[in-house]
This record gives structure tokens, C-alpha cells and sequence, in this order.
């Protein structure tokens, strides 16, 4: 019964949209609708989206890349208040840019039994210049409530043929209805490259198409120019495909996933040859070392690594107070990182120059990353920029220049790299940031030759953990801990908790204790290669539970995993940890006088097989204290989906067991 009422709801889906995608159709049904028919959990969903990508000419211009897209939302919760909310970015380069327009953006509510309209009005829409290469749209759908619905329609107008835009069917809430339409002249190839485990239903065809217009021309004769107008026409073949997919189910994210929309079905239009009448043939096709020399022989990244003059003076100085050689690469980095702070932006190509950013002491991402190789190189090291890109901008499927929007700094030694970030004040040698690890990347050597690098983390990250306690009588227990952190573990701290003030330290540190009382609280930062410490003493009436005369305790008290990070049924993107972690706790408990061990957690050792992950259990009683050492082993920074349901039930015995408590009773 279940199956058929799925079975008719997908139905009703099915043909109610294929009748009605049209923007201006809202009915009371849709309206009072209070959540999705196949997914009750969803926050909001896409009604319909249709999206069209075809050319036009003009006889100055020449092709234009035009798209038009319209879109019907229903807001379920107030959860889903973001999904009243869009946001575009538009390229701009030599002079050139794409322009948007809005259109038919409209929020309908049911009030009083009656459908009440509100239209975007300019006080909606914003326009930020995020960068000299990208500025973002957005617009902001007035009267959002739970039960809105939302729809809009935009048009983009780009001069770059190049930049096709790519459809995604797939979004984080349920889409009933995805259709993409390209009309391609036949002087234009493109290889289409598809991601994610839906595949669209295509719908292929051929049309002739005619272009017209009028023009007006200066004519060079003897004596001088005239102006001349005209018209034109002129008739080509256009490629017509038609993509559509119905009742798309919502990409769930448990956490643990680099980026969400790398395994969305979705689909990209790669520029491969251009070919015009009576015109030589143009081939766009490349691979990764074309596109990375044309990269290094721009003005905005080769060519700043050229000029040194300017920071001579600043290198003289740091090079004379060093003795050694990682004395002089620390004395380098240290002095790009405090100088110069990020504006905010990433980028693979300088905003400002180096000179300039060094003078006002702000850029970007390749400023900062770029003046630092240059720095490097100055001083006689084999320093070279990588490009990579970071986990937001997602996993580059083909050569093109837009696959990188950062670049960081590399060292090449007998044994391998040392990697630098000089924009982020939490990040170290070796310890790049987190938003970095996104499989690959290429290094890029003098004059544009390049090769891949692997970007994941093979250096385990290590957190040890000592807790020694006390129990009371009544129940309370108090202790004190010890937080050791290395490596990956320690950039984390940095980059969260180290902003905070002492105070704010001990709240949070109360907060994620259970409420305990913190105490005392010490923390030591020192060089990037000594671990971040933590010292503090906790009291807490929170933690033992007293019930009929006998005590229950937690062994791992505050530590424990509530729930595991697991749940979805099944998974069809990567486990990613980030990097390879081991975590140990080192528990000694006291028993209260007059107590005594009723019964204890057995002691386990899980594993994964195959050496990706390792759980250690091991819980022992004397006659008046209870010792646990407890180790959990991740060897993966990244574990392939096919592994799901071995980590899932791996990480559900370990909540299991370290939710499992001591039972103390009194002494008979």
C-alpha cells in the first residue's frame, strides 16, 4: 500500500507539471500544500525549472550567448526562507561582461482565502563587485512565509561563448521538474560532460535557423569614408537538444562531503572548435599543461614574478637575522603573512600587483601567495606556485581556465613539497588550509611547464586526550584534562577556538562538557611544529547518574559520540575526513569510598578492514579506580562511497559502546 501511494503521488507529480510549467499558474492546492508528497522532510522544493541557452547576432557584436531560466519554489518551513533567495555571478574580462535581467518575480501567499501577489521591487536586488574578474547578483523575494511560493524568470547576455552555463537538475530540496534546452549553431561545438547518478532523458533534433538584423558601416573609397546601412540575413543549421528530468530526489548531506553539488546530476558544455564559412577552422580542444601555461604567461601571475626590486630592501633584512635555511624560509613566510592581510577574495590572478599589495598591506589571495614564491625564489629557493581548486568551488571535470580560483606556494625538496598559505594567519608549513584539500592541484614552473600534485594529506593528525576524575559520594566528580593537538588537529583549534578571548574559551568549554564547571583553564600555543595544549579541572553534578543506590557513569564522560555522523541508507558520494586522524583518551576514574564495580563495558577492537579506520576499547577496574584507554584511528583522508555501509555500521558500534555505562553499587 505504501509503494502505491508513493507510485500515485510521483504520478500527480508527474502530470501535474508536465501540463503546468508555466510562471503566473499558482492554484490554492499548490498554496496550502504543508510538505512534499514523496519527501515530508523536505524544507522547500523546486515546483519546476526550465532553463534555455541559444545565440543571437548582431552584425557588431557578432554571437552573443544568451540564457533565459524560470523558476517556481515552494516554501514549506521557515527553514527553507533561503530558498526565497537568489544569487548569480557574472563574468567580466577586457572590457567585456555578462549582464543579467530579472523578470516575472513574484511571491504568492494565501490570505484570507484569497492568492495575494508581491513583487520583487529594486530594493530586492543587489549587485556586489566581488572581484576585478566577477561581480554576484542577487535578489531577495519580498512576503516569504511558510507556504510561499516563490517564481522568477532571468536572462543572461554574455559576450564569452566560451562560458556555457552549467545546468544542475539536482538541488538540496526535491525537484519535480528539470528541463534544459541548448540551440547551438552548427559553427560551434561543444562536448557535453555530465556528473552525478541520474542520467537525463535527451531529446535530440536538427532546425534550420535564420538571422537577421541591419547594419551600419563606414566604407573606406577614394577621397574618403561614407556610411553605409544595410541588412542581413543569413541561415545556418542549429543544433536543438533538449534535457528533462522529473521527481529528483534531494541530495542529502550528512556531513563529512567536500562539496554537495560534486555528485549532483548535473551537466557542463565544454567549448571544443570553432568553424565559420569561408574562415579558418579554430580548435579550442586543450589539456591541463595548455591551460596552465596560458595561466603563468598572464600579466597577473607569470609576469608578476618577474620584477623583485621593490622588496629587496625587506629581504636583505630578514635574510641577515637568519643562520639556516629553514630560518630563512620561516623569516620569509612569517614576514608575507603578518604584512599582508586577505582582502576576502580568492583568485589565481593578482588584484593589485605585488608592489601594490606589499604597499597597502591587503590582496587577494594570489597577491599574498604569489609576492611569497616571488620572495622565495629571491632568496635561491626552488619555489613555484600551485593551482588548485578549493572545496566550495568544487572538482574540475575538464582542462579550462576557470577549474582554479586559488594558488598557494610550494618548495620543492629532495623528498618532496612543503606547501605554504601565507593568507591564512592559522595555517603553517605543511599545513595548508582546510578548504585546500580538494584532491589535486598542479604546480606551475618557470615558464608555464606543469605537473599534478596530489593534494591530500598523508601525515596523520594526532589528539590526545588525559582525563583523570573523582567521584564523590552524592554523585559529583570532578578532574582535570589534558588536550594535546598536532598538526591538523592544532590548525582547527587556531582557526575556531583560537579566536576566541580566555572567557569565551571557558564557556564554550562548559557548553560542550555537559554543563560542567570549568576551572583554572590554560592553553599554550607555541611554534607550528610543538602541539597546542589545553589544561583545565571540571566539576560537574551532571555526569553520574544515581539511581536505587547505584551509580552510573560514562567512562568517557563529556567525550563520548552521542550519535553516529551515519544515517543516510545509502551513500553515493565519498567519506571525507579531510585528513588522517588518530584520537587516544587516557581515562583514570576514582571510585567513592564504600563503592565498588558492579559491572563494566566489555573492551573491543573494531576495524574496517583493509586498515582504512581502527577502534580501540580497552576498560579496566583495580581495587579503587577504573582506567579506560580508548583510540580511534582514521587512515583515509577520503573514503570511496562504496565503503558506506562498512563505516556506517562501524561508527554505529562505536556510539553504541561509548554510550554503554559503569554500574558502581555500594559495598555489601
Amino acid at each position: 500500500m505504501k509503494k502505491l501511494i508513493r507510485l500515485l503521488a510521483l504520478l500527480l507529480i508527474t502530470n501535474n507539471y508536465a501540463q503546468k510549467i508555466e510562471l503566473g499558474e499558482v492554484t490554492k492546492e499548490e498554496l496550502l500544500e504543508k510538505s512534499h508528497p514523496t519527501d515530508p522532510t523536505a524544507v522547500a522544493a523546486i515546483l519546476f525549472q526550465r532553463g534555455e541557452t541559444y545565440f543571437e547576432y548582431t552584425y557588431d557584436n557578432g554571437f552573443t550567448l544568451v540564457t533565459d531560466v524560470e523558476t517556481k519554489i515552494k516554501i514549506y518551513k521557515k527553514e527553507g526562507f533561503d530558498w526565497g533567495k537568489f544569487e548569480i555571478e557574472l563574468y567580466k574580462y577586457g572590457g567585456k561582461k555578462e549582464l543579467v535581467t530579472f523578470s516575472k518575480a513574484v511571491s504568492y501567499n494565501l490570505e484570507n482565502g484569497k492568492i495575494v501577489k508581491s513583487k520583487l521591487k529594486s530594493d530586492g536586488e543587489f549587485n556586489e563587485e566581488l572581484n576585478r574578474y566577477y561581480d554576484q547578483y542577487k535578489i531577495a523575494m519580498p512576503n516569504v512565509k511558510e507556504g510561499t511560493i516563490v517564481e522568477f524568470k532571468y536572462r543572461v547576455r554574455s559576450p564569452f561563448i566560451s562560458r556555457f552555463p552549467e545546468w544542475s537538475f539536482q538541488k538540496e530540496i526535491p525537484v519535480n521538474y528539470s528541463e534544459f534546452l541548448s540551440r547551438i549553431p552548427e559553427y560551434y561545438v561543444f562536448n557535453v560532460h555530465h556528473r552525478g547518478w541520474i542520467s537525463p532523458q535527451i531529446d535530440v533534433d536538427g532546425r534550420e535557423r535564420t538571422f537577421t538584423g541591419s547594419y551600419n558601416k563606414l566604407v573606406n573609397e577614394a577621397g574618403g569614408f561614407r556610411s553605409e546601412n544595410g541588412t542581413y540575413e543569413f541561415k545556418c543549421k542549429e543544433n536543438y537538444k533538449k534535457y528533462t528530468l522529473s521527481n529528483i530526489s534531494a541530495l542529502k548531506n550528512e556531513g563529512f562531503v567536500d562539496n554537495l553539488n560534486n555528485y549532483a546530476a548535473s551537466m557542463m558544455h565544454e567549448l571544443v572548435s570553432v568553424r565559420f564559412p569561408d574562415k579558418p577552422f579554430e580548435n579550442y580542444a586543450t589539456n591541463w599543461e595548455a591551460v596552465v601555461e596560458s595561466i603563468y604567461n598572464d600579466d597577473d601571475f607569470g609576469g608578476q614574478l618577474t620584477s623583485t626590486g621593490y622588496f629587496q630592501d625587506e629581504l636583505s633584512i630578514i635574510l641577515s637575522k637568519a643562520t639556516t635555511q629553514q630560518e630563512k624560509i620561516m623569516g620569509i613566510y612569517n614576514f608575507v603573512s603578518n604584512n599582508i592581510s586577505w582582502n576576502g577574495y580568492n583568485g589565481i590572478f593578482c588584484h593589485k600587483g605585488l608592489r601594490r599589495a606589499l604597499m597597502d598591506k591587503t590582496g587577494n589571495i594570489a597577491d599574498i601567495n604569489l609576492l611569497l614564491v616571488a620572495m622565495l625564489r629571491k632568496a635561491g629557493f626552488e619555489a613555484n606556485p600551485i593551482l588548485l581548486s578549493t572545496k566550495a568551488n568544487g572538482v574540475a571535470l575538464y582542462p579550462t581556465r576557470k577549474a582554479f580560483n586559488y594558488v598557494i606556494c610550494a618548495i620543492e625538496v629532495n623528498n618532496g613539497l612543503i606547501l605554504f598559505d601565507a593568507s591564512d594567519k592559522s595555517a603553517s608549513p605543511n599545513l595548508i588550509p582546510t578548504k585546500c584539500l580538494n584532491w589535486k592541484g598542479r604546480i606551475v614552473r618557470a615558464h608555464g611547464s606543469s605537473a599534478e600534485v596530489d593534494l591530500t594529506p598523508k601525515k596523520t593528525s594526532i589528539k590526545n586526550i588525559t582525563l583523570m576524575a573523582s567521584i564523590l559520594e552524592n554523585g559529583e566528580i570532578s578532574g582535570r584534562v589534558r588536550e594535546q593537538r598536532f598538526d591538523y588537529f592544532s590548525y582547527l583549534f587556531l582557526k575556531n577556538e583560537g579566536k576566541l578571548s580566555k572567557q569565551d574559551l571557558v564557556e564554550y568549554k562548559e557548553k560542550i562538557t555537559n554543563q560542567s564547571e570549568i576551572m583554572n583553564y590554560d592553553v599554550k600555543i607555541q611554534s607550528f611544529d610543538k602541539p597546542i595544549v589545553e589544561e583545565y579541572e571540571f566539576k560537574s553534578n551532571n555526569l553520574v547518574e544515581l539511581i536505587s543506590g547505584k551509580m552510573y557513569v560514562n567512562p568517557l564522560l563529556f567525550f563520548k559520540m552521542d550519535e553516529t555522523p551515519f544515517k543516510l541508507e545509502k551513500r553515493e558520494y565519498p567519506i571525507d575526513f579531510v585528513f588522517p586522524s588518530q584520537q587516544k583518551h587516557m581515562v583514570t576514574i576514582k571510585i567513592p569510598d564504600g563503592y565498588e564495580v558492579e559491572s563494566l563495558p566489555e573492551s573491543i577492537n573494531l576495524t574496517t578492514g583493509g586498515e582504512m579506520g581502527n577502534f580501540k576499547f580497552v576498560l579496566k577496574a583495580t581495587a579503587n579506580q577504573i582506567q579506560l584507554i580508548s583510540s580511534s584511528e582514521s587512515n583515509l583522508a577520503i573514503v570511496p562511497a562504496q565503503y558506506y555501509d562498512i563505516f556506517k555500521d562501524y561508527y554505529a558500534k562505536i556510539v553504541d559502546k561509548q554510550n554503554e555505562k559503569i554500574v558502581l553499587k555500594k559495598k555489601s
